[in-house]
């Protein structure tokens, strides 16, 4: 299980989630993990803080803020989807997770 990585992803207005989930998996000796960025700002500012970010998904999100249900949202399920697509295409071993998630112990 050595090549277990652990993915999640987030928007500015979130970042601070993802911060929180990448400490913890630091915390945790889980070193190996990525943060997908919805938005420029995201990935910018992750970056700026060592964070190992990707830009993820194809559609523009933009940097406003979208609610459950909202057009955005709902193209944002869409990347999530294609991340995990990806992931499986390229037999990778993942957790993919949601930034609010918080492991407490290591899962493997």
């Amino acid at each position: 299980q050595s090549g277990l990585m652990f993915v999640t992803f987030t928007n500015k207005d979130r970042l601070d989630f993802a911060l929180t989930w990448a400490a913890r998996l630091c915390r945790l000796g889980l070193p190996h993990f990525a943060v997908g960025a919805l938005d420029a700002t995201t990935l910018s500012r992750g970056r700026a803080l060592g964070v190992p970010m990707f830009a993820m998904g194809e559609h523009d999100l933009g940097d406003a803020d979208y609610g459950w249900n909202t057009p955005r949202f709902k193209l944002m399920g869409q990347d999530k989807v294609q991340l995990l697509l990806d992931i499986l295409e390229a037999n990778a071993t993942a957790v993919l997770m949601d930034a609010d998630a918080v492991l407490v112990s290591d899962p493997r």
